[in-house]
């Protein structure tokens, strides 16, 4: 008899924002604590990764007040849209 099981993830709801032109200020008015400008470049002050790069189109997510990003092409990959 084996003893490998099956499992499967939780679903986690997330809050995420796309980087964008129109969501820029946004982003820098919400997360102020944790996105800063170098220059013209945003970084976001990550608690796994340090300080990371927020490249035009990716995503910043917020889980629980954890942030996190996530590549453009990975997202919809990863996450759908909920309607609540």
């Amino acid at each position: 008899m084996s003893h490998i099981k099956a499992y499967v993830r939780n679903p986690v709801m997330i809050k995420a924002i796309q980087y964008t032109k129109a969501s820029r200020d946004e982003l820098l008015e919400v997360y102020n604590w944790c996105i800063f400008l170098k220059g013209k470049t945003l970084y976001v002050k990550s608690q796994t990764e340090g300080d990371v790069k927020l490249s035009f189109g990716d995503y910043l997510i917020d889980m629980n007040g954890e942030i996190y990003t996530c590549k453009k092409d990975l997202f919809p990959k990863l996450y759908r849209e909920i309607y609540w």
